[in-house]
Parts: structure tokens; C-alpha cells; sequence
């Protein structure tokens, strides 16, 4: 009896000790299984790869998950990724991208949250999501050359005899073994080696130390950096290489402190913008972002306000007090998102090219939406030459009659005899791409005003094909008056305001009907700066600054195109209206 109880104690703990194992091994999977992939895929051209961490490959294909510890190779194809963050990351023909630690935090927010990733080969354009706009120690890209870190930022990284960092929005930090170098927006650094100082190409960026300070001997450096030398700081021991530690140190005091918090921010060069302190978070890229200006509480019967008191008279001798600043513009008109359906139609845009050239596009055909945002045109549904496809969307919205955004790298075909992979004389590849295209049938004619409810973001490219400066979305207004009695003869007037680069475009002139629902015209420019301080003239084809068009179910919606050359670059954008 005794030794039939002690084996059956000893059965009952080995199936109790494996019932916990199994338990417990079931808990870790179902963690796993609900934990969110660091990023998904959302384009692949043929030959792109995936390979997971433990070595297995597979062709990458759209919507497929990609893990912490997971690689991707574009291959000669191009291939595209929505991080779980909100950020994007387009890599190019040739790249090899691997997701080191790229996770949430805790209840999937930026606490404990990590974007660590390693470009091996290749180039990328990407911007940032929610992770490191908090805490920019959080994020970083590491290269064979060095490390970048962002403070809210959309860049270009290529690793072609070393690595060339272009910033388009917000600021990075260039860290390696020689120091850590700011790099602000609209500016270009490039570092040979991992213990080559980073070399400023454009404009003087400012150089902090550690420490949060700076001097006229480090903007000094700064300047013979730019000119071809070499800038050293926040130095390293000698052959050492660099640390998270190091980079988390220095962008820890580049950020600190905030204006928010009443402080002083830190200095920075002329002619270099200063990107928002991270600790004002930021929506990722494709949700408006709140307005900061609250807007006026609707009131149907306002009453008058009471007159001012009349101002002192100042005496003679006295010179008068300045007339105090306009109040700003109101924010665009709320609107309901809501997606168009996949369909046929036209999508006209306005192109800022590889090579610096501007297009005008119109491609009809088959449309495809995600979400809100225009994913591709074809020929035909499902099948055809693809007419226009491959753009990273970072500004997509739609109301249900008309939809409008704004791309970067996309391609184009602008017309039969125009081969996709051509990349002579721009070859219908984009830096910056803004578009608009409807839902329903308009109607003539067409005899009402409109008032302009939403725009992307003001983009300026320089004339090499670098996206130099981006505005604010929405900021671009307007109004128009559409007269078109029939199909041919008419004429729409137009006003425009368009802020980017610290001044603001104006914009007026008379476009003539076209092809019966469009129009397009010259425009008289003029800045608020020294834009046009040589002349601003129309860059889509013919003389024309506007080319747009009325859409949507009866007329009630319309689209307009700008594009002009300034004293800045070739400035870009779309405009909707309702009205």
C-alpha cells in the first residue's frame, strides 16, 4: 500500500508540473500573438524579401507582418512600411533595412517604447512616428557611418560611399565616434566613415555640446564644416565607438528644456528652423492635428460688441502707437472623413521631380484607396500599367466627394510615351506629389463661388530635386468663382494664400475653362519675404501658377493646383473647396 500511494503522488506532480509548463507556455504564445508586429507592409515590388530572425526567407508581399528582429531587402524593387508607431519608411532599390527593437510600450503607448533600426545597405526616406517625439532617446537608425536620432523628423538616409542625411522636417542628430552634429531642417550632412567627423553641406547647423550650450568658436566650426572641414563635439574617447549612452546624452540635452515650460530654447543659426520641442506630442503621419487655435463658439445672433474706448491723444510731438498685428486667419472648416470608394475617375496632381522639374498630371483610371488615402491608378481594375503608384502617403483625407493628399516618392506616368522606369529628365519619379480626385458626376453649368475648406502641406524643392522646405497643412486658403455657362468659353477667378518658409505667397488671377469641368491660368504672385523679390512665374506648363478642376455630385466640389518658381525653390500644393 505505501509504495502504490507513492507512486501515484509521484504521477499526479509530473502531470500537475507539465499542466503549469503547458499553462505557461500557452500564456507566453497567446502574449505573443497579441502583441502588435513592429510594422506591416504596404508595398513590395517583385524581388523584394523578407527574412525573419531566425534566418528563414520569403517573398515580402503587402499586409504581411514584420517583427522586432526581422529584415527586409527591397532587391530591384522598392518596398514600403507602416511602422506600429504611425511612421513610414520607404526604402529603395538595393536597401536592407533590419528592425532591431521597434515596439510599444506598455498598454501600447510611447512608455517603454522602442524604435531601433539598422540601415545595412541601401537608402531610405522615412518619417517618424509617436516613438521618440516624447523621448527621443527612444528612437534611432543605426548606419555603418553612424547613428541618427530625431527630435520629430522626416529625412533621407543613402549609404553611397559613406552616409548622406537629408532633413526635410524637424531636426536630427549625426552621431559617431567623433561626436554628435545637429542637423536642422533643409540642410545636408554627410559622414565618409564611422570615425569621420559629419561634414554640413548646406547651411550652417547649429552644433550643441552636451552640456546645452553654445558658442561663437563651435558656430565658427560650424561654418568650416559647411565649407568642407571638419566639426568635432561632444568627442568620444579616442577610438571609441558610439553608444546608445552617448546619443541618448546629447539629444537628451538637445531637446531640454522646452519653451513650453517657460525656458529659453536652445540658439540656433539664421535661416534654420527650429522644429517644436518633443514634449508637445504629435499626432503620426495621416491624422490631422489638433488645432492649437480654438475656434470661435458658433453663435447664429452674435451681439454687436461695444465700441473701443477712443485711444488718448497722444499731443503733438508724440509719434502715434503702432497699429497692433492682424488677428490669424481661421482654421479650415471641419469636414466628416469619409473614404471614397475604389472606382474609376481622374486624379490630377502637381509633381516636384528627382531632377527638379514640375509636373502637372492628369491620369485617368482605375482608383484604389487606403483608408482615406489614394493608393494607386491603373489602367484597368486589377490590372493594366500602373499610372500612378508607389508614393508614401503623409497627408490623405477625403469627405466623400473629394479626396486630397500629399505623397512622397511616388511614380507617375505622365503619358504613352513616358516609361515608368525611365529616370532621365525626372522619369515620373517624385519628391513631393499632391493631388486631389472626386466621387460623382458634376454637372453644367457651373455658376457659384467657393470657399477653400483644406489643403496639404506647402512643399518648396530646390532646383536638384530636394524637398528644401514643408508648411503646415491646411494653412494654404482661398476662394473661387467658377463661371462656366457650357462646356467651353468660361473663366474661374481665384485668390489664394499660401504660407511656407517663414512668409506668405499670394496668389489671383483668371484661369480659363478647360475641357469642360477644368481650368487653368496664370497667376500674379507676390511675398510677403523675398521670394519673389526677383519674380515668381507659373511652373505647370505654359505660363500657368493654377491648374484645377470642379467635381463631386452636382458641381459641389472643387480642386486647384499650384505650383511657381520663387527666389526658395518651386513651390507646391493643393487646395479643395466647397461651396
Amino acid at each position: 500500500m505505501p509504495r502504490f500511494h507513492r507512486s501515484h503522488d509521484l504521477a499526479w506532480a509530473r502531470r500537475a508540473r507539465l499542466t503549469l509548463l503547458c499553462g505557461a507556455l500557452l500564456a507566453a504564445g497567446l502574449g505573443h500573438a497579441q502583441s502588435p508586429p513592429a510594422a506591416t507592409i504596404v508595398f513590395a515590388a517583385d524581388g523584394a524579401t523578407l527574412i525573419d530572425a531566425s534566418g528563414q526567407r520569403r517573398p515580402a508581399a503587402r499586409g504581411m507582418a514584420v517583427a522586432s528582429g526581422d529584415t527586409v531587402e527591397t532587391g530591384n524593387g522598392t518596398l514600403q512600411l507602416k511602422m506600429v508607431d504611425g511612421g513610414m519608411v520607404a526604402l529603395q532599390p538595393g536597401s536592407v533595412l533590419r528592425l532591431d527593437a521597434y515596439h510599444l510600450g506598455q498598454n501600447g503607448g510611447a512608455e517603454g517604447a522602442k524604435g531601433f533600426m539598422s540601415l545595412v545597405k541601401g537608402s531610405l526616406r522615412t518619417i517618424s512616428g509617436f516613438i521618440g517625439k516624447a523621448r527621443p532617446e527612444d528612437y534611432r537608425l543605426d548606419t555603418p557611418a553612424g547613428l541618427i536620432g530625431i527630435r520629430g523628423t522626416e529625412y533621407t538616409a543613402a549609404l553611397r560611399d559613406g552616409l548622406t542625411v537629408n532633413v526635410i522636417g524637424g531636426r536630427i542628430a549625426l552621431c559617431n565616434d567623433t561626436g554628435c552634429t545637429d542637423v536642422a531642417r533643409g540642410m545636408t550632412a554627410f559622414a565618409a566613415t564611422r570615425s569621420a567627423a559629419p561634414v554640413v553641406s548646406k547651411l550652417v547647423s547649429a552644433v550643441v555640446s552636451p552640456s546645452g550650450g553654445t558658442s561663437a568658436s563651435r558656430m565658427a566650426e560650424a561654418t568650416d564644416a559647411a565649407a568642407g572641414g571638419a566639426t568635432q563635439v561632444a568627442s568620444a574617447s579616442t577610438a571609441q565607438r558610439t553608444s546608445g549612452e552617448q546619443v541618448q546624452t546629447y539629444l537628451r540635452a538637445l531637446v531640454a528644456p522646452s519653451p513650453g515650460d517657460g525656458q529659453t530654447a536652445l540658439p540656433a543659426p539664421d535661416d534654420t528652423v527650429v522644429a517644436k520641442p518633443p514634449g508637445n506630442f504629435a499626432p503620426p503621419p495621416g491624422t490631422p492635428a489638433p488645432d492649437l487655435v480654438d475656434p470661435p463658439a458658433p453663435a447664429p445672433a452674435p451681439a454687436p460688441a461695444p465700441a473701443p474706448a477712443p485711444a488718448p491723444d497722444p499731443g503733438p510731438g508724440t509719434p502715434a502707437a503702432p497699429s497692433p498685428a492682424p488677428a490669424p486667419a481661421p482654421a479650415a472648416a471641419p469636414f466628416v472623413e469619409s473614404p471614397l470608394r475604389a472606382g474609376p475617375g481622374t486624379v490630377m496632381a502637381v509633381s516636384s521631380d528627382r531632377e527638379g522639374g514640375t509636373q502637372a498630371v492628369s491620369v485617368s483610371g482605375h482608383r484604389t484607396y487606403a483608408g482615406s488615402a489614394l493608393a494607386e491608378v491603373r489602367e484597368h481594375d486589377g490590372s493594366g500599367k500602373r499610372l500612378l503608384h508607389a508614393g508614401i502617403p503623409v497627408q490623405a483625407h477625403a469627405d466623400g466627394q473629394v479626396a486630397w493628399g500629399r505623397w512622397t516618392d511616388g511614380r507617375y506616368r505622365a503619358g504613352a510615351g513616358r516609361d515608368d522606369d525611365d529616370d532621365g529628365d525626372g522619369g515620373g519619379r517624385t519628391r513631393a506629389l499632391h493631388y486631389f480626385t472626386f466621387a460623382g458626376t458634376p454637372t453644367l453649368p457651373v455658376l457659384r463661388s467657393f470657399g477653400a475648406f483644406a489643403s496639404t502641406a506647402p512643399t518648396v524643392t530646390s532646383a536638384r530635386g530636394q524637398l528644401v522646405a514643408t508648411g503646415s497643412e491646411n494653412a494654404a486658403t482661398g476662394s473661387l468663382r467658377v463661371t462656366f455657362p457650357g462646356a467651353t468659353g468660361g473663366f474661374a477667378t481665384f485668390s489664394l494664400s499660401v504660407p511656407v518658409a517663414d512668409q506668405t505667397f499670394s496668389l489671383s488671377g483668371t484661369a480659363a475653362q478647360t475641357g469642360g469641368f477644368g481650368f487653368a491660368g496664370p497667376a500674379r504672385i507676390s511675398s510677403t519675404g523675398s521670394g519673389c523679390a526677383t519674380g515668381c512665374t507659373g511652373a505647370l506648363g505654359n505660363g500657368a501658377a493654377v491648374r484645377g478642376m470642379v467635381g463631386g455630385a452636382n458641381s459641389a466640389r472643387a480642386g486647384l493646383l499650384y505650383g511657381f518658381h520663387s527666389g526658395l525653390g518651386t513651390v507646391t500644393g493643393a487646395v479643395v473647396f466647397k461651396p
